[in-house]
């Protein structure tokens, strides 16, 4: 993915490397190797800014209100990013809100409604969590980020 002109982030997938902890620091020359095992070349990486590790950190709030504080998108729920799902509850949600809240500011919204925010689309979010994590499992891996510049 490019950043700029000459900084590109590198998303990688390693089999064979999917068994390291995420607590072990990547070194270049690991990701040099995956990068020329996985697609026959290191990509002109040179001058590596950021290199991590992350995992599946899949959660979900057990409620979306409380009071006048209201959660939604990946302060609801978070998962493994698979397939743009989450940008896409995100907006679901937003406009699941959206019209309540201007309900309840304009006067004419009833008080039940407001709360039928978090039991509409809990359900919703639940099989989505549930989804990427079969995704994952099926994945079985721990990638490996980076950021780097390209000659």
């Amino acid at each position: 993915m490019p950043i700029n002109d000459h900084m590109y982030r590198v998303l990688m997938i390693d089999m064979e490397r999917s068994n390291i902890s995420k607590d072990e620091p990547v070194t270049l020359e690991e990701f040099r190797s995956s990068l020329i095992r996985t697609t026959g070349s290191d990509l002109g990486l040179n001058d590596v800014k950021w290199m991590s590790r992350f995992g599946n950190a899949t959660r979900q709030a057990g409620r979306y209100r409380n009071g006048r504080l209201f959660l939604a998108g990946d302060s609801a729920h978070i998962h493994f990013p698979a397939g743009g799902q989450g940008m896409n509850v995100g907006l679901q949600e937003a406009m699941n809100l959206g019209w309540k809240l201007a309900g309840a500011i304009k006067g004419w919204a009833p008080d039940w409604l407001l709360n039928s925010y978090h039991a509409e689309r809990f359900p919703w979010n639940t099989a989505l969590l549930r989804n990427t994590e079969v995704q994952t499992l099926l994945l079985d891996v721990t990638p490996l980020s980076l950021n780097f510049e390209a000659c």
